[in-house]
Protein backbone atom coordinates (compact mmCIF):
# COMPACT_ATOMS: atom_id res chain seq x y z
CA UNK A 1 0.00 0.00 0.00
CA UNK A 2 1.06 3.55 -1.08
CA UNK A 3 -0.07 6.44 0.15
CA UNK A 4 1.06 9.72 -1.68
CA UNK A 5 0.07 13.17 -0.83
CA UNK A 6 1.12 16.57 -1.70
CA UNK A 7 2.60 18.50 0.79
CA UNK A 8 4.77 21.31 1.76
CA UNK A 9 8.61 22.70 3.08
CA UNK A 10 10.96 24.85 3.20
CA UNK A 11 12.58 26.18 0.08
CA UNK A 12 16.56 26.60 0.90
CA UNK A 13 19.60 24.37 2.13
CA UNK A 14 19.54 21.87 5.00
CA UNK A 15 20.89 23.57 7.90
CA UNK A 16 19.48 27.37 6.77
CA UNK A 17 18.55 29.35 9.89
CA UNK A 18 14.79 29.73 10.03
CA UNK A 19 14.43 33.10 12.03
CA UNK A 20 14.30 35.18 8.76
CA UNK A 21 10.75 34.90 6.62
CA UNK A 22 10.17 31.52 5.46
CA UNK A 23 9.77 30.31 2.02
CA UNK A 24 7.73 27.39 1.30
CA UNK A 25 7.19 25.00 -2.04
CA UNK A 26 4.32 22.59 -2.62
CA UNK A 27 6.27 18.88 -2.86
CA UNK A 28 4.76 15.50 -4.18
CA UNK A 29 5.53 13.17 -1.41
CA UNK A 30 4.94 9.69 -0.47
CA UNK A 31 3.58 9.86 2.80
CA UNK A 32 2.90 6.40 3.66
CA UNK A 33 4.15 2.85 2.34
CA UNK A 34 3.38 -0.52 3.87
CA UNK A 35 3.88 -3.91 2.78
CA UNK A 36 2.40 -7.61 3.85
CA UNK A 37 2.67 -11.01 2.61
CA UNK A 38 0.87 -13.81 3.97
CA UNK A 39 3.19 -16.54 3.91
CA UNK A 40 5.91 -17.55 1.20
CA UNK A 41 6.24 -20.88 0.86
CA UNK A 42 9.86 -22.27 -0.62
CA UNK A 43 9.26 -25.91 -2.63
CA UNK A 44 12.57 -27.48 -4.50
CA UNK A 45 11.15 -30.10 -7.26
CA UNK A 46 12.66 -33.13 -7.08
CA UNK A 47 12.41 -36.83 -4.71
CA UNK A 48 16.30 -36.66 -3.80
CA UNK A 49 17.43 -36.78 -0.60
CA UNK A 50 18.88 -33.60 -0.81
CA UNK A 51 15.63 -31.90 -1.92
CA UNK A 52 13.54 -33.23 0.77
CA UNK A 53 16.10 -31.83 3.27
CA UNK A 54 16.42 -28.38 1.95
CA UNK A 55 12.69 -28.70 1.80
CA UNK A 56 12.19 -29.53 5.19
CA UNK A 57 14.99 -26.30 6.62
CA UNK A 58 12.53 -24.66 4.38
CA UNK A 59 9.51 -24.96 6.27
CA UNK A 60 11.14 -24.35 9.83
CA UNK A 61 12.19 -20.96 8.30
CA UNK A 62 9.26 -19.62 5.95
CA UNK A 63 8.39 -16.95 8.53
CA UNK A 64 12.36 -15.47 8.62
CA UNK A 65 11.99 -15.70 4.16
CA UNK A 66 8.69 -13.96 4.61
CA UNK A 67 10.36 -11.22 6.45
CA UNK A 68 12.87 -10.82 4.24
CA UNK A 69 10.92 -10.58 0.81
CA UNK A 70 9.14 -7.72 2.97
CA UNK A 71 12.32 -6.02 3.97
CA UNK A 72 13.50 -6.38 0.15
CA UNK A 73 10.52 -5.11 -1.29
CA UNK A 74 10.21 -2.37 1.58
CA UNK A 75 13.81 -1.09 0.36
CA UNK A 76 13.14 -1.24 -2.87
CA UNK A 77 9.97 0.99 -3.24
CA UNK A 78 11.46 3.36 -0.61
CA UNK A 79 14.59 3.72 -2.79
CA UNK A 80 12.53 3.89 -6.44
CA UNK A 81 9.88 6.05 -5.06
CA UNK A 82 12.76 8.43 -4.11
CA UNK A 83 13.93 8.78 -7.37
CA UNK A 84 11.14 9.40 -9.33
CA UNK A 85 9.37 11.69 -6.60
CA UNK A 86 12.95 13.77 -7.27
CA UNK A 87 12.81 13.83 -10.94
CA UNK A 88 9.36 14.80 -10.70
CA UNK A 89 9.18 17.38 -8.50
CA UNK A 90 12.14 19.03 -10.11
CA UNK A 91 9.86 18.79 -13.18
CA UNK A 92 6.86 20.27 -11.65
CA UNK A 93 8.59 22.86 -9.85
CA UNK A 94 7.73 25.51 -12.77
CA UNK A 95 3.88 24.52 -12.62
CA UNK A 96 3.12 24.70 -9.15
CA UNK A 97 1.54 27.98 -9.03
CA UNK A 98 -1.02 26.65 -11.95
CA UNK A 99 -1.72 23.52 -10.74
CA UNK A 100 -2.68 25.00 -6.92
CA UNK A 101 -5.04 27.43 -8.63
CA UNK A 102 -6.20 24.75 -10.96
CA UNK A 103 -6.82 22.62 -7.55
CA UNK A 104 -8.27 25.72 -5.56
CA UNK A 105 -5.65 25.30 -3.27
CA UNK A 106 -2.99 27.63 -1.17
CA UNK A 107 -0.08 27.37 0.25
CA UNK A 108 -1.92 27.04 3.75
CA UNK A 109 -4.07 24.09 2.78
CA UNK A 110 -0.76 21.95 2.62
CA UNK A 111 0.40 19.56 5.66
CA UNK A 112 4.43 20.08 6.14
CA UNK A 113 6.30 17.68 5.01
CA UNK A 114 8.26 15.72 7.58
CA UNK A 115 11.30 13.18 7.89
CA UNK A 116 9.33 10.67 7.26
CA UNK A 117 7.56 11.28 4.13
CA UNK A 118 9.70 10.20 0.94
CA UNK A 119 10.35 13.00 -1.99
CA UNK A 120 14.11 12.38 -2.64
CA UNK A 121 16.00 9.75 -4.04
CA UNK A 122 18.27 8.20 -0.82
CA UNK A 123 21.82 9.05 -1.73
CA UNK A 124 24.02 5.92 -2.69
CA UNK A 125 26.98 5.53 0.23
CA UNK A 126 30.22 5.98 -1.80
CA UNK A 127 32.29 2.13 -1.75
CA UNK A 128 35.65 1.99 -2.55
CA UNK A 129 35.80 -1.69 -2.40
CA UNK A 130 34.97 -3.94 -6.01
CA UNK A 131 34.53 -7.27 -6.61
CA UNK A 132 35.37 -8.75 -10.09
CA UNK A 133 34.82 -12.15 -11.19
CA UNK A 134 36.86 -14.09 -13.57
CA UNK A 135 35.67 -17.15 -15.43
CA UNK A 136 38.17 -18.09 -18.33
CA UNK A 137 40.63 -20.51 -17.70
CA UNK A 138 43.64 -18.02 -18.69
CA UNK A 139 46.01 -16.46 -16.80
CA UNK A 140 44.25 -13.39 -14.38
CA UNK A 141 46.50 -10.82 -16.19
CA UNK A 142 47.27 -8.34 -13.02
CA UNK A 143 50.76 -6.93 -12.41
CA UNK A 144 51.27 -6.56 -8.92
CA UNK A 145 53.56 -4.93 -6.39
CA UNK A 146 54.80 -7.62 -3.88
CA UNK A 147 57.02 -5.40 -1.85
CA UNK A 148 55.05 -2.76 -1.04
CA UNK A 149 55.76 -0.52 2.15
CA UNK A 150 52.22 -1.01 3.42
CA UNK A 151 52.28 -4.96 3.68
CA UNK A 152 49.71 -5.47 1.22
CA UNK A 153 49.31 -6.87 -2.55
CA UNK A 154 48.71 -3.47 -4.75
CA UNK A 155 47.96 -3.50 -8.07
CA UNK A 156 50.19 -1.82 -10.69
CA UNK A 157 48.45 -2.01 -13.50
CA UNK A 158 46.04 -4.57 -15.31
CA UNK A 159 47.69 -4.38 -18.90
CA UNK A 160 46.75 -4.39 -22.03
CA UNK A 161 46.17 -7.76 -23.76
CA UNK A 162 44.97 -9.47 -20.08
CA UNK A 163 41.63 -11.12 -19.04
CA UNK A 164 41.35 -8.82 -15.77
CA UNK A 165 41.33 -5.94 -18.49
CA UNK A 166 38.27 -7.35 -20.20
CA UNK A 167 36.43 -8.28 -17.02
CA UNK A 168 36.63 -4.65 -16.27
CA UNK A 169 35.34 -3.67 -19.59
CA UNK A 170 32.56 -5.46 -19.45
CA UNK A 171 31.60 -4.23 -16.61
CA UNK A 172 31.85 -0.61 -17.88
CA UNK A 173 34.48 0.22 -15.07
CA UNK A 174 37.67 1.59 -16.22
CA UNK A 175 41.04 -0.32 -15.83
CA UNK A 176 43.31 2.85 -14.90
CA UNK A 177 41.01 2.86 -11.42
CA UNK A 178 42.78 -0.12 -10.39
CA UNK A 179 45.87 1.09 -10.33
CA UNK A 180 47.50 1.33 -6.97
CA UNK A 181 44.20 -0.94 -5.81
CA UNK A 182 44.52 -2.76 -2.90
CA UNK A 183 43.58 -6.75 -3.33
CA UNK A 184 41.23 -7.86 -0.03
CA UNK A 185 40.27 -11.19 -0.46
CA UNK A 186 39.91 -14.26 -2.82
CA UNK A 187 36.45 -15.86 -3.24
CA UNK A 188 35.10 -13.94 -0.08
CA UNK A 189 38.04 -15.11 2.29
CA UNK A 190 40.76 -13.00 3.78
CA UNK A 191 44.29 -14.24 4.19
CA UNK A 192 46.26 -13.48 7.47
CA UNK A 193 49.47 -13.26 5.06
CA UNK A 194 50.41 -12.20 1.72
CA UNK A 195 52.01 -15.17 0.53
CA UNK A 196 48.65 -16.76 1.48
CA UNK A 197 46.99 -14.11 -0.33
CA UNK A 198 49.46 -14.80 -3.27
CA UNK A 199 49.30 -18.30 -3.72
CA UNK A 200 44.73 -18.08 -3.84
CA UNK A 201 45.62 -15.66 -7.10
CA UNK A 202 47.96 -18.19 -8.57
CA UNK A 203 45.17 -21.49 -7.88
CA UNK A 204 43.81 -21.79 -11.29
CA UNK A 205 40.44 -22.96 -10.46
CA UNK A 206 37.60 -20.20 -12.10
CA UNK A 207 35.19 -18.48 -11.85
CA UNK A 208 37.67 -16.62 -8.73
CA UNK A 209 36.27 -13.67 -7.22
CA UNK A 210 38.64 -11.05 -5.74
CA UNK A 211 37.93 -8.21 -3.90
CA UNK A 212 39.92 -4.77 -4.33
CA UNK A 213 39.96 -1.49 -2.87
CA UNK A 214 40.23 1.21 -5.21
CA UNK A 215 43.46 3.92 -4.01
CA UNK A 216 43.14 7.70 -3.11
CA UNK A 217 45.09 9.08 -5.95
CA UNK A 218 47.67 9.71 -3.35
CA UNK A 219 48.51 6.05 -2.97
CA UNK A 220 48.07 5.25 -6.77
CA UNK A 221 50.85 7.99 -7.80
CA UNK A 222 53.36 6.54 -4.97
CA UNK A 223 52.99 2.97 -6.20
CA UNK A 224 53.29 4.34 -9.85
CA UNK A 225 56.67 6.44 -9.28
CA UNK A 226 57.85 3.44 -6.63
CA UNK A 227 57.30 1.11 -10.05
CA UNK A 228 59.05 3.57 -12.18
CA UNK A 229 61.98 4.27 -10.08
CA UNK A 230 62.28 0.63 -9.72
CA UNK A 231 62.03 0.22 -13.44
CA UNK A 232 64.90 3.20 -14.13
CA UNK A 233 67.16 1.34 -11.71
CA UNK A 234 66.68 -1.77 -13.58
CA UNK A 235 67.51 0.00 -16.59
CA UNK A 236 69.81 2.71 -16.13
CA UNK A 237 70.93 3.60 -19.48
CA UNK A 238 67.07 4.37 -20.86
CA UNK A 239 67.02 7.88 -21.93
CA UNK A 240 63.86 9.97 -21.17
CA UNK A 241 62.22 10.36 -24.01
CA UNK A 242 60.39 13.96 -22.91
CA UNK A 243 61.30 16.87 -25.33
CA UNK A 244 61.75 20.03 -24.11
CA UNK A 245 59.12 22.51 -25.20
CA UNK A 246 58.91 25.89 -26.40
CA UNK A 247 55.50 28.35 -25.08
CA UNK A 248 53.16 29.41 -27.10
CA UNK A 249 54.47 32.68 -27.28
CA UNK A 250 57.41 31.92 -29.22
CA UNK A 251 55.46 30.88 -31.99
CA UNK A 252 56.70 32.65 -35.19
CA UNK A 253 54.21 33.42 -37.91
CA UNK A 254 54.60 34.71 -41.33
CA UNK A 255 52.44 36.20 -44.43
CA UNK A 256 53.69 35.47 -48.04
CA UNK A 257 53.54 38.78 -50.28
CA UNK A 258 53.02 38.05 -54.38
CA UNK A 259 53.58 40.83 -56.94
CA UNK A 260 52.07 39.66 -60.54
CA UNK A 261 53.78 41.80 -63.11
CA UNK A 262 52.50 39.30 -66.21
CA UNK A 263 50.05 41.03 -68.10
CA UNK A 264 47.87 38.12 -67.71
CA UNK A 265 44.34 36.85 -65.77
CA UNK A 266 45.03 36.32 -61.89
CA UNK A 267 43.44 33.02 -61.91
CA UNK A 268 42.45 32.60 -58.45
CA UNK A 269 38.88 31.78 -57.40
CA UNK A 270 38.13 32.97 -54.12
CA UNK A 271 35.41 32.28 -51.64
CA UNK A 272 34.49 33.95 -47.82
CA UNK A 273 35.82 32.84 -45.27
CA UNK A 274 34.31 30.38 -42.69
CA UNK A 275 33.86 33.63 -40.08
CA UNK A 276 33.38 36.09 -42.39
CA UNK A 277 36.05 38.06 -42.30
CA UNK A 278 37.57 38.21 -45.74
CA UNK A 279 38.53 36.06 -48.72
CA UNK A 280 40.50 32.52 -48.49
CA UNK A 281 41.30 31.32 -51.86
CA UNK A 282 39.41 28.10 -53.21
CA UNK A 283 41.00 27.13 -56.30
CA UNK A 284 43.19 27.90 -59.05
CA UNK A 285 41.83 28.76 -62.56
CA UNK A 286 43.13 27.45 -65.92
CA UNK A 287 41.92 28.67 -69.75
CA UNK A 288 40.36 26.74 -71.83
CA UNK A 289 42.92 25.92 -73.72
CA UNK A 290 44.80 24.68 -70.45
CA UNK A 291 47.28 27.53 -70.11
CA UNK A 292 48.51 27.91 -66.83
CA UNK A 293 47.38 31.03 -65.50
CA UNK A 294 49.79 33.66 -63.13
CA UNK A 295 48.45 32.50 -59.55
CA UNK A 296 49.20 28.88 -60.21
CA UNK A 297 52.72 29.70 -61.40
CA UNK A 298 53.19 31.17 -57.60
CA UNK A 299 52.04 28.26 -56.27
CA UNK A 300 54.83 27.79 -53.95
CA UNK A 301 53.49 30.81 -52.55
CA UNK A 302 49.68 30.58 -52.71
CA UNK A 303 47.75 27.55 -51.30
CA UNK A 304 43.99 26.94 -51.69
CA UNK A 305 42.77 27.97 -48.20
CA UNK A 306 45.13 30.82 -47.38
CA UNK A 307 43.56 33.80 -46.30
CA UNK A 308 43.81 37.29 -48.39
CA UNK A 309 45.23 39.70 -45.90
CA UNK A 310 46.27 43.05 -48.05
CA UNK A 311 45.43 43.48 -51.58
CA UNK A 312 48.32 45.92 -53.14
CA UNK A 313 49.78 46.82 -49.26
CA UNK A 314 46.07 47.68 -47.82
CA UNK A 315 44.79 45.41 -44.94
CA UNK A 316 41.33 43.49 -46.47
CA UNK A 317 41.19 41.49 -42.63
CA UNK A 318 37.59 42.59 -40.63
CA UNK A 319 34.47 41.07 -38.95
CA UNK A 320 30.80 40.86 -39.85
CA UNK A 321 31.97 41.14 -43.17
CA UNK A 322 33.80 44.43 -43.85
CA UNK A 323 37.45 42.47 -44.71
CA UNK A 324 35.29 40.69 -47.34
CA UNK A 325 33.65 43.68 -48.65
CA UNK A 326 36.82 46.15 -49.04
CA UNK A 327 38.74 43.19 -50.30
CA UNK A 328 36.06 42.88 -53.45
CA UNK A 329 36.06 46.85 -54.00
CA UNK A 330 39.84 46.65 -54.17
CA UNK A 331 40.18 43.78 -56.31
CA UNK A 332 37.12 45.13 -58.54
CA UNK A 333 39.41 48.13 -58.83
CA UNK A 334 42.83 46.84 -59.31
CA UNK A 335 42.68 43.38 -59.89
CA UNK A 336 43.57 44.02 -64.07
CA UNK A 337 46.18 46.59 -63.12
CA UNK A 338 50.03 45.14 -63.12
CA UNK A 339 52.23 45.05 -60.57
CA UNK A 340 49.34 44.06 -58.58
CA UNK A 341 50.57 43.16 -55.04
CA UNK A 342 48.63 40.38 -52.66
CA UNK A 343 49.44 39.23 -49.90
CA UNK A 344 48.20 35.66 -48.08
CA UNK A 345 48.40 33.49 -44.70
CA UNK A 346 47.65 30.43 -43.35
CA UNK A 347 44.17 30.14 -42.26
CA UNK A 348 43.65 30.07 -38.53
CA UNK A 349 40.37 28.05 -38.82
CA UNK A 350 40.66 24.30 -40.12
CA UNK A 351 37.84 22.11 -40.88
CA UNK A 352 38.54 18.28 -40.09
CA UNK A 353 36.28 15.32 -40.74
CA UNK A 354 36.52 12.76 -38.74
CA UNK A 355 34.96 9.23 -40.08
CA UNK A 356 34.60 5.44 -39.00
CA UNK A 357 36.00 2.87 -41.01
CA UNK A 358 33.76 0.91 -43.11
CA UNK A 359 36.30 -1.47 -43.84
CA UNK A 360 37.30 -2.58 -39.94
CA UNK A 361 34.89 -5.01 -38.54
CA UNK A 362 34.57 -2.83 -34.86
CA UNK A 363 35.21 0.99 -34.04
CA UNK A 364 38.82 2.37 -33.12
CA UNK A 365 38.54 5.43 -31.50
CA UNK A 366 36.44 8.23 -31.56
CA UNK A 367 35.44 10.72 -29.28
CA UNK A 368 36.87 9.31 -26.43
CA UNK A 369 40.26 10.10 -27.89
CA UNK A 370 39.79 14.23 -27.36
CA UNK A 371 41.16 15.88 -24.41
CA UNK A 372 39.54 18.91 -23.92
CA UNK A 373 39.83 21.97 -21.53
CA UNK A 374 37.95 24.81 -20.18
CA UNK A 375 39.84 28.52 -20.89
CA UNK A 376 38.13 30.33 -18.24
CA UNK A 377 39.35 33.69 -18.97
CA UNK A 378 38.58 33.34 -23.12
CA UNK A 379 35.44 31.41 -22.45
CA UNK A 380 36.14 28.75 -25.16
CA UNK A 381 36.96 25.31 -25.09
CA UNK A 382 40.69 24.36 -25.70
CA UNK A 383 42.06 21.05 -27.47
CA UNK A 384 44.35 19.94 -24.78
CA UNK A 385 45.57 16.40 -26.72
CA UNK A 386 44.74 13.44 -27.44
CA UNK A 387 44.92 10.08 -25.43
CA UNK A 388 45.87 6.18 -27.44
CA UNK A 389 43.27 3.70 -27.62
CA UNK A 390 42.76 0.16 -28.05
CA UNK A 391 44.25 -1.39 -31.10
CA UNK A 392 43.03 -3.56 -33.78
CA UNK A 393 44.19 -6.44 -32.00
CA UNK A 394 42.99 -5.61 -28.25
CA UNK A 395 39.67 -4.65 -29.96
CA UNK A 396 39.12 -8.53 -31.56
CA UNK A 397 39.89 -9.90 -28.83
CA UNK A 398 43.68 -11.12 -28.64
CA UNK A 399 45.15 -11.67 -25.11
CA UNK A 400 48.80 -11.94 -24.12
CA UNK A 401 50.17 -14.98 -24.89
CA UNK A 402 47.90 -16.07 -27.41
CA UNK A 403 49.56 -17.59 -30.91
CA UNK A 404 50.03 -15.62 -34.16
CA UNK A 405 49.28 -18.69 -36.71
CA UNK A 406 48.35 -17.32 -39.78
CA UNK A 407 49.00 -13.96 -41.79
CA UNK A 408 46.95 -13.73 -44.81
CA UNK A 409 46.36 -17.25 -44.73
CA UNK A 410 50.43 -17.99 -44.57
CA UNK A 411 51.08 -20.47 -42.12
CA UNK A 412 53.61 -19.15 -39.05
CA UNK A 413 54.56 -20.16 -35.96
CA UNK A 414 52.20 -23.02 -34.86
CA UNK A 415 49.97 -22.94 -38.07
CA UNK A 416 53.20 -24.30 -40.05
CA UNK A 417 53.00 -27.15 -37.64
CA UNK A 418 49.57 -27.72 -37.73
CA UNK A 419 49.84 -27.72 -41.80
CA UNK A 420 52.28 -30.05 -41.74
CA UNK A 421 55.13 -27.45 -43.36
CA UNK A 422 59.04 -28.69 -42.88
CA UNK A 423 59.99 -25.07 -41.83
CA UNK A 424 58.96 -21.87 -40.38
CA UNK A 425 59.45 -18.15 -40.93
CA UNK A 426 61.60 -16.60 -38.39
CA UNK A 427 60.20 -13.77 -35.76
CA UNK A 428 62.21 -10.99 -38.81
CA UNK A 429 60.48 -12.37 -41.38
CA UNK A 430 57.28 -12.28 -39.74
CA UNK A 431 57.80 -8.38 -38.46
CA UNK A 432 58.65 -8.10 -42.14
CA UNK A 433 55.64 -9.32 -43.47
CA UNK A 434 53.67 -7.14 -41.06
CA UNK A 435 55.77 -4.10 -41.80
CA UNK A 436 54.78 -4.23 -45.46
CA UNK A 437 52.36 -2.29 -46.79
CA UNK A 438 51.25 -4.27 -49.40
CA UNK A 439 50.08 -6.69 -47.10
CA UNK A 440 47.65 -4.38 -46.13
CA UNK A 441 44.61 -4.50 -45.86
CA UNK A 442 46.00 -7.57 -43.70
CA UNK A 443 44.18 -10.81 -41.64
CA UNK A 444 45.90 -12.52 -38.77
CA UNK A 445 44.92 -15.62 -36.82
CA UNK A 446 45.22 -15.99 -33.31
CA UNK A 447 45.12 -19.31 -31.10
CA UNK A 448 44.46 -20.09 -27.85
CA UNK A 449 43.41 -23.46 -25.66
CA UNK A 450 40.50 -23.62 -26.32
CA UNK A 451 38.06 -22.81 -23.05
CA UNK A 452 35.71 -26.17 -24.03
CA UNK A 453 38.59 -28.79 -22.97
CA UNK A 454 38.44 -30.72 -20.00
CA UNK A 455 39.59 -29.26 -16.11
CA UNK A 456 42.91 -31.58 -16.88
CA UNK A 457 43.61 -30.11 -20.58
CA UNK A 458 43.10 -26.91 -19.50
CA UNK A 459 45.52 -27.05 -16.78
CA UNK A 460 47.82 -26.87 -18.98
CA UNK A 461 48.03 -23.39 -19.12
CA UNK A 462 50.86 -21.71 -16.42
CA UNK A 463 48.80 -20.30 -13.39
CA UNK A 464 50.47 -17.35 -13.62
CA UNK A 465 48.98 -13.68 -12.61
CA UNK A 466 50.04 -12.11 -16.41
CA UNK A 467 49.62 -14.51 -19.42
CA UNK A 468 51.88 -17.01 -21.08
CA UNK A 469 52.52 -20.30 -23.47
CA UNK A 470 51.63 -23.53 -22.12
CA UNK A 471 54.38 -25.41 -22.27
CA UNK A 472 53.43 -28.31 -24.15
CA UNK A 473 52.74 -27.94 -27.83
CA UNK A 474 49.59 -25.93 -28.95
CA UNK A 475 47.19 -28.41 -31.56
CA UNK A 476 44.58 -27.23 -33.67
CA UNK A 477 42.08 -29.87 -32.58
CA UNK A 478 41.79 -27.91 -29.33
CA UNK A 479 42.22 -24.66 -29.88
CA UNK A 480 40.05 -21.69 -30.63
CA UNK A 481 40.91 -19.04 -32.49
CA UNK A 482 40.58 -15.44 -33.03
CA UNK A 483 40.79 -12.83 -36.14
CA UNK A 484 42.44 -9.41 -36.36
CA UNK A 485 41.49 -7.01 -39.39
CA UNK A 486 44.09 -4.20 -40.01
CA UNK A 487 44.36 -1.31 -42.36
CA UNK A 488 48.30 -0.17 -41.74
CA UNK A 489 50.59 -1.72 -39.20
CA UNK A 490 50.54 0.74 -36.67
CA UNK A 491 46.49 -0.09 -36.03
CA UNK A 492 47.85 -3.43 -35.17
CA UNK A 493 49.12 -2.21 -31.36
CA UNK A 494 51.26 -5.53 -31.21
CA UNK A 495 54.26 -7.04 -29.92
CA UNK A 496 55.49 -10.70 -30.60
CA UNK A 497 58.44 -13.06 -29.67
CA UNK A 498 58.92 -16.44 -29.71
CA UNK A 499 58.42 -19.42 -27.95
CA UNK A 500 58.83 -22.77 -26.97
CA UNK A 501 58.78 -24.51 -30.47
CA UNK A 502 59.57 -22.17 -32.32
CA UNK A 503 55.90 -20.54 -31.64
CA UNK A 504 55.26 -17.34 -32.19
CA UNK A 505 53.42 -15.87 -28.94
CA UNK A 506 51.96 -12.02 -28.29
CA UNK A 507 54.42 -10.67 -25.55
CA UNK A 508 52.36 -7.34 -25.03
CA UNK A 509 49.61 -5.45 -26.74
CA UNK A 510 50.21 -1.33 -26.61
CA UNK A 511 48.01 1.31 -26.84
CA UNK A 512 47.80 3.41 -30.61
CA UNK A 513 46.79 6.54 -31.74
CA UNK A 514 43.32 6.59 -33.24
CA UNK A 515 41.72 8.42 -36.42
CA UNK A 516 40.95 11.39 -34.62
CA UNK A 517 44.38 12.13 -33.78
CA UNK A 518 46.22 11.13 -36.80
CA UNK A 519 43.50 13.42 -39.07
CA UNK A 520 44.55 16.30 -36.39
CA UNK A 521 48.41 15.78 -36.46
CA UNK A 522 48.59 18.19 -39.48
CA UNK A 523 47.40 21.01 -36.51
CA UNK A 524 50.18 19.80 -33.81
CA UNK A 525 52.54 22.71 -32.99
CA UNK A 526 56.11 20.91 -34.13
CA UNK A 527 57.83 22.73 -31.90
CA UNK A 528 56.13 21.87 -28.14
CA UNK A 529 54.17 19.06 -29.83
CA UNK A 530 50.75 20.21 -28.02
CA UNK A 531 47.37 20.91 -29.33
CA UNK A 532 46.34 23.55 -27.41
CA UNK A 533 46.70 26.20 -29.27
CA UNK A 534 43.27 25.37 -31.03
CA UNK A 535 39.87 25.49 -29.72
CA UNK A 536 36.87 23.93 -31.01
CA UNK A 537 35.14 26.66 -32.77
CA UNK A 538 32.00 24.68 -34.17
CA UNK A 539 31.06 21.29 -34.58
CA UNK A 540 28.97 20.10 -37.83
CA UNK A 541 28.76 23.41 -38.26
CA UNK A 542 27.59 24.36 -35.14
CA UNK A 543 29.31 27.20 -33.19
CA UNK A 544 30.23 26.46 -29.89
CA UNK A 545 28.84 28.81 -27.64
CA UNK A 546 30.93 30.60 -24.92
CA UNK A 547 28.79 28.65 -22.34
CA UNK A 548 29.45 25.42 -23.46
CA UNK A 549 31.73 22.85 -21.37
CA UNK A 550 34.25 20.60 -21.99
CA UNK A 551 30.79 18.08 -21.48
CA UNK A 552 28.65 19.77 -23.80
CA UNK A 553 31.67 19.44 -26.51
CA UNK A 554 31.79 15.74 -25.70
CA UNK A 555 28.78 14.50 -25.75
CA UNK A 556 27.97 16.57 -29.25
CA UNK A 557 30.69 14.77 -30.69
CA UNK A 558 29.48 11.20 -29.42
CA UNK A 559 26.03 12.10 -30.58
CA UNK A 560 27.54 12.77 -34.05
CA UNK A 561 29.67 9.21 -33.67
CA UNK A 562 26.94 7.07 -32.94
CA UNK A 563 24.39 8.43 -35.45
CA UNK A 564 26.26 9.72 -38.56
CA UNK A 565 29.63 7.67 -38.54
CA UNK A 566 31.45 10.83 -39.01
CA UNK A 567 32.20 14.27 -36.96
CA UNK A 568 32.84 17.74 -38.79
CA UNK A 569 35.01 19.90 -36.09
CA UNK A 570 36.33 23.30 -36.92
CA UNK A 571 39.43 24.34 -34.76
CA UNK A 572 40.19 28.11 -34.76
CA UNK A 573 44.29 28.60 -33.75
CA UNK A 574 43.77 31.21 -31.16
CA UNK A 575 47.46 32.18 -31.61
CA UNK A 576 47.35 32.67 -35.32
CA UNK A 577 44.16 34.32 -35.00
CA UNK A 578 45.64 36.81 -32.92
CA UNK A 579 48.53 37.38 -34.83
CA UNK A 580 46.49 37.86 -38.10
CA UNK A 581 43.71 40.63 -36.60
CA UNK A 582 47.15 42.49 -35.08
CA UNK A 583 47.98 43.32 -38.68
CA UNK A 584 48.29 46.46 -40.23
CA UNK A 585 48.48 48.10 -43.43
CA UNK A 586 52.03 47.49 -45.67
CA UNK A 587 54.22 50.59 -45.77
Amino acid sequence: RLVFELRKRRKGAPGQNWDEETTWVPVLCLHDRSCSIGSVEFNMQGGSRLAWVINKVASFFKNLLRDYVVRTIMRILTDKSGWILSKLNQGLSPFWDVLLRTAKLDMEDLEIATQKDIMDAVPVPKTTVIELVWRDRLPLGMNLLLNDESGQLKVVDFPRGSQARAVCEKRNLDPEAFKGATILAVNGIRYQTEDDLFEALRDPSRPKTISFELAESEDAERVRKFVEDSQALENPNKKDSSKSKISSHERIFTTRKVVFSEPMDLGIEFANAPDNVGLVVRKFLETKDGLVLAAERRNDDIHVGDLLTHVNGQLVIGENGSGRIKALKLLEADGSQRPLSLTFTDPYLSTLVYEKSPKLPYVIGGPEEVLLREDKESKRILLEGFKDVDGCSEKAGVFLGDFLVFVNGISVGAGCRWMGEPTSPSLSQVEEMLHDSTNYPIGLTFARPSRKQDDNRDRGWTSTLLGSAPHEAISMETSETTCVTAEFYDQLGLELEVKEYNDIVVKDLTAIAGPLQISTESLRDPHTEAFDHLSVDSINGEFVPAFATTQMVKSAMERSWKSEDRIEVTYCDNDRKKFIFNLKDES
